[in-house]
């Protein structure tokens, strides 16, 4: 009797747990990488890798609303719905096809739509947010903020490794404004500033990686869009709040937040920018790099085609002290010394004008006319480009006078602090003003000739809570405006743009990454120094954010790392100590390694020869970007790597600085020679093969390298390295002419086994000498050397072969070695 009573127990738990189970309504989908699960009846959502670990648990959607009066909010949530449906749909857009699936939770006078999209044989998927079935109830309403994702502990969290606590964060800038600063800490610190600002958790603009040292795994979130709002991704870790999940700790807080200034009305069909996760790549670099190729293809992205423009700027020394002579001189240094190596590029900045504004020439300084500038600047063979500030006017301005109903009032908290007081920001809403934009950028490109556009200031439009009646947010009117710009100055125009970076995805053809540099190596008189040893101007904070941002660099436009300065006079102004050659040659080499605009910020007459032949051994720009391989290691990073690639061979070029004091974590690695260390492994070269390293700068072969190389630097030195695979027979190790050592003007170069003949094809600067360097196996002996067009010699020492020769005559340049 017992027996047959436990059987019926028995029976009736299991057929109460399948009922539940019935009950339970889900929707999943798995691919190798992960795992997701829609609980329809909790309005929240789990993601696992591959071996059922987690790594998203408990989120959900939020839609933040506010009333007429904009008091009072009303979040509304998916966890908080009941009768949750979902359609499920393939689908192709421009990352590619897959599954969609729009789960659907309507409350008594709205659907919140959380829309996932997952995609064939990727590592990242999508999430967005829409509102629609609008009822009478929502119609007075106004949308603050729309959430995709949301995770809040202790229920849900966001996991990756054992420790999050040691994980790293970095950042892409903080709260808008702040977007110049690009920090790299760890998740159990309170965030720095000014990612601290306005909450204890990081808010980071449109993107997030999240890096666990200990597992080498990493997670990625980023905004594709930025076309309505202003897009934050919150993270951040409190033990106390923290959930462990099968070994793993989460982050307690979580959120990709699409926010719009001001509120924007419910209507049906509003939907959030488009959100993406990514938490499979196989390196961090690798997402961050997904990621941007992600976002060229959701916008269309074409980037720029012909060659990635260099050249000077007259704001690095000048400032505003501009005239005819001036700029002519600086010109004809610059057509006679730099052209010839590459540059082709001149631009004039700030201080030619009689007000921002009015944007002509003033004309006691700039008599003959800014179009008159153009064509000296062309008749020199070089592209004429030039500076404008085109959303704001002076108060003493024509414009501002003739028509100052085109300007917002100086009202609210932000402008009076971002704005100069003497300035005042155009109404871009108001079709007068966009015309006149057009009218500006046409005068510029098409009737003076210039075809680089530096645009400048135009972040101060940001600054405002409300552009006209309301009905579009400043995010949307800012690009409405910098698209005007884009589209009257042409394809063939370079558009720079200058200030908050995410902001103008899909727009500018060319980003300044950060604040302006200085002529000073670490500046803490800077105005914008705080006690974090990363808020402040200089070299080495420049170099922090072009390391940071370096996966931009030719898949979303042309990065501008800034100004290279030498024996700047700005630093007597400063009462700083003037660079030294290394310290200058630190910043000349980070920019080349990482494949950004060469641009000058010197007075071009004063630089000395060593100055002149440094930055021409970077000229013309070799358009891909190194890795900064110790990113997330270092806060500023030590070893560089570029792959270079030309149609006769493959080799990889090294960046190796010393940058003095450095940090390791909160680690501080003091300023002393130290040998900067990588192993052939982490290049993604074959350990068990031999490689020929040369040093570029010292012209000096540094011998074979099997597992690890090294190379011992000075403080505030640092070393560019080529590397090639050791073969057979003799090959081509390095010239003086191009930091990438072989990829800029060889042509070609090939190795006759038969004839025993190194041969070679490329172009040449007259009158520059030429220093081949070539590595001679043992068992080889040079019989010959024959150099066309050229005078030459020949020298060796031991192993290494160097083939000196200069020509008149800028090529074909036919070059054999015969053995």
């Amino acid at each position: 009797m017992k027996m047959k009573t436990r059987a019926a127990l028995w029976l009736m738990l299991v057929m109460a747990f399948a009922a539940r189970a019935a009950e339970n309504r889900s929707v999943s989908y798995q691919t190798r990488a992960y795992k997701f699960s829609y609980d329809l009846d909790a309005g929240r959502w789990d993601l696992e890798d591959g071996r059922g670990r987690p790594i998203i648990k408990n989120a959900f959607a939020a839609a933040t609303l506010i009333g007429p009066g904009m008091r009072t909010e009303r979040v509304v949530t998916s966890a908080a719905s009941s009768k949750i449906n979902f359609e499920q749909r393939s689908f192709t857009d421009r990352l590619g096809s897959g599954i969609e699936f729009k789960i659907k939770c309507p409350f008594d006078g709205v659907t919140l739509a959380n829309v996932f999209r997952f995609y064939d044989g990727k590592t990242f998927f999508t999430a967005g947010l829409e509102l629609s079935d609008v009822g009478p109830a929502y119609q007075g309403l106004k949308v603050k903020m729309l959430e995709p994702v949301k995770v809040e502990g202790p229920e849900g969290g966001l996991f990756i490794g054992k420790n999050p606590g040691r994980h790293k964060i970095l950042d892409n800038g903080s709260n808008w404004y702040l977007d110049f600063i690009v920090n790299l800490y760890p998740g159990r610190s309170r965030p720095p500033f000014p990612a601290n600002v306005f909450s204890a958790n990081s808010r980071s603009d449109w993107s997030m990686v999240l890096y666990d040292p200990e597992s080498k795994r990493s997670a990625l979130f980023g905004f594709l869009t930025s076309d309505r709002a202003g897009n934050i991704i919150l993270a951040g870790y409190d033990a106390k709040n923290s959930r462990l999940e099968r070994g793993r700790g989460g982050f307690s807080a979580f959120a990709g937040q699409s926010i719009y200034r001001p509120a924007q009305a419910v209507k049906d069909g509003f939907s959030s920018e488009i959100l993406y996760l990514d938490f499979s790549a196989a390196s961090p670099f690798d997402a961050l790099e997904n990621y941007a190729d992600a976002i060229a293809a959701w916008n269309e992205i074409r980037v720029w085609q012909g060659p990635t423009p260099d050249g000077w700027n007259s704001w690095g020394e000048y400032i505003h002290d501009l005239d005819e002579e001036t700029i002519l001189k600086n010109l004809e240094f610059a057509a006679a010394r730099f052209k010839p190596f590459g540059m082709n590029y001149f631009q004039i900045d700030d201080g030619y004008q009689p007000h921002w504004g009015d944007w002509e020439a003033a004309p006691a300084r700039f008599p003959r006319g800014m179009k008159w500038m153009a064509d000296q600047v062309r008749g020199k063979g070089m592209v004429p480009g030039i500076w404008i500030a085109p959303f704001e006017a002076d108060v003493n301005s024509e414009i501002y006078q003739r028509h100052p109903d085109w300007f917002l009032p100086m009202t609210g908290l932000l402008p009076n602090f971002l704005v100069s007081k003497n300035l005042r920001v155009l109404d871009l809403s108001k079709p007068e003003v966009q015309d006149h934009l057009r009218q500006v950028v046409r005068k510029y490109v098409k009737d003076w000739g210039y075809k680089w556009i530096k645009v400048d200031f135009v972040y101060y439009a940001l600054a405002y809570s409300r552009i006209g009646d309301g009905s579009q947010t400043v995010f949307e009117l800012y690009r409405q405006g910098m698209r005007i710009i884009k589209e009257e100055a042409g394809e063939d125009a370079f558009v720079l743009g200058i200030g908050i970076v995410p902001v103008n995805y899909g727009i500018v053809d060319g980003m300044r990454l950060g604040l302006d540099n200085m002529p000073v190596w670490n500046n803490r008189k800077s105005g914008f120094v705080a006690k974090d040893f990363s808020f402040a101007q200089g070299l080495v904070p420049t170099a922090r954010v072009i390391a940071r941002r370096y996966w931009m660099n030719y898949r979303i436009w042309i990065n501008h790392p800034d100004l290279i300065f030498f024996n700047n006079d700005r630093r007597i102004q400063m009462k700083v100590p003037p660079l030294t050659f290394d310290e200058a040659l630190c910043f000349v080499n980070l920019v080349a390694m990482s494949g950004g605009i060469v641009k000058i910020g010197d007075k071009l007459a004063d630089m000395t020869d060593a100055e002149v032949n440094a930055i021409n051994k970077i000229l013309p720009v070799y358009k891909k970007s190194g890795r900064p391989l110790d990113l997330f290691e270092k806060a500023t990073p030590e070893i560089w790597h570029l792959p270079v690639s030309a149609n006769f061979e493959q080799w990889d070029v090294l960046g190796l600085f010393n940058w003095g004091e450095n940090w390791t974590g909160n680690r501080k690695t003091p300023a002393k020679t130290r040998t900067i260390s990588v192993k052939i492994s982490d290049l993604g070269l074959d350990p068990g093969k031999k490689y020929l390293a040369f040093d570029f700068w010292n012209e000096k072969f540094l011998g074979e390298v099997e597992d690890e190389l090294g190379v011992l630097l000075k403080p505030r030195s640092s070393a560019i390295i080529a590397l090639r695979e050791l073969k057979g027979h003799p090959i081509f190790l390095s010239y003086n002419r191009h930091f990438t050592q072989g990829a800029i003007e060889i042509k070609n170069i090939s190795w006759d086994p038969e004839a025993r003949t190194l041969a070679g094809v490329q172009a040449a600067v007259p009158g520059f000498e030429y220093r081949l360097y070539f590595y001679r196996p043992e068992d080889f002996t040079l019989d010959k050397a024959t150099v066309s067009n050229a005078t030459f010699h020949v020298e060796q020492e031991a192993n290494l072969v160097k083939l000196v020769f200069t020509t008149a005559t800028p090529g074909p340049l036919n070059w054999k070695l015969s053995f």
